[in-house]
């Protein structure tokens, strides 16, 4: 008698599911693993050597704030990295017929350019604002606006906005929040680390006599943390304040490229999902309430499905 496998497991995309389909990933993770090893082994140098220092010849709050930063950092890039970005269900077999059969009866009516590529396109409105409406050649369903087919996923996904190597993931509509949070509490982290450690090397020079360079060969694990923070800083600050920038306007990153709410032959195209302010658009997008997996992952495959895996509803 064979098994009855669950969802995530003929899940035609091209991600991976770990813990029995709770936790979902790219599928390449190279990357991310290298993210988490740099701020581990940092951190670990920070925390034994510089943390413990400043802890007996200043203060103890050095080790504790530093212990809450690089937690609020792992955790929210773990979140980021392990839960559904948003995955759209792929069409059925019936509902992919379906579409198929409306594109080709809009083409043979003539209400397109008798292109399929054209009939595959609709058009809906979201507070006076035409949006299009396009189908997924892949998935078999019209993609909400917002979301785009990520090819390195092989997934649609919902209020995509880019897909990052960095956290091992694409970045939607479910995790974009903790994205934000992780470059935002990886700024601060960096920052205080950079700054504990410089006066570190302050105070071991002091004791030293300011004797430039032999007080840095006592402290070489500072050093290394410093360059590596200095140097770690310029971009996670120009990424943070990019995506500060960018909840501030309610766009996305893949609408800034398409550049979707930009001039068009000098008329100004409205933002519909815009709150009318940043503080609203900072609300909505940090403190809304997080929207559910459409994803059935840990669900059981019914016989039908089991037979054409390729167009199983997950």
């Amino acid at each position: 008698m064979s098994r009855t496998r669950r969802k995530y497991e003929s899940f035609p995309g091209d991600n991976t599911f770990l813990c029995k389909g709770r936790l979902v990933m790219a599928k390449n993770t190279s990357v991310f693993l290298g993210n988490i090893t740099l701020l581990s082994i940092t951190s670990f140098l920070f925390f034994v050597f510089d943390s413990v220092y400043l802890a007996e010849h200043s203060s103890v709050a050095f080790p504790i704030v530093a212990a809450v930063l690089f937690c609020l950092t792992l955790g929210s890039l773990l979140r980021t990295a392990c839960i559904d970005p948003g995955i759209l269900p792929r069409a059925t077999a019936a509902e992919k017929e379906a579409n198929s059969d409306e594109n080709r009866t809009r083409i043979a009516n003539g209400e397109t350019n008798n292109s399929y590529q054209q009939s595959s396109i609709r058009t809906v409105t979201i507070k006076e604002q035409a949006m299009s409406v396009r189908y997924c050649t892949t998935c078999h369903i019209y993609r909400p606006p917002r979301a785009s087919h990520c090819g390195i996923c092989n997934s649609c996904i919902e209020n995509f906005d880019h897909h990052c190597p960095w956290v091992g993931n694409c970045v939607g509509k479910r995790n974009y929040r903790y994205f934000y949070l992780f470059l935002f509490f990886l700024c601060i982290y960096g920052l205080f680390v950079l700054g504990a450690t410089l006066y570190r090397i302050v105070l071991v020079s002091r004791e030293d006599g300011n004797r430039f360079p032999n007080f840095l060969g006592k402290i070489p694990c500072s050093v290394i943390v410093c360059l590596v923070c200095f140097f770690s800083a310029f971009s996670v600050i120009a990424l943070c304040g990019f995506h500060s920038s960018l909840i501030a306007t309610a766009m996305t990153t893949n609408e800034d490229i398409k550049g979707t709410f930009k001039k068009r032959k000098g008329i100004r195209v409205k933002n519909p999902f815009s709150r009318g302010n940043f503080i609203m658009n900072f609300i909505q997008t940090l403190c809304s309430p997080m929207p559910p997996s459409l994803m059935d992952r840990r669900g059981f495959d019914v016989p039908d499905e089991v037979s054409n895996t390729s167009e199983v509803l997950v």
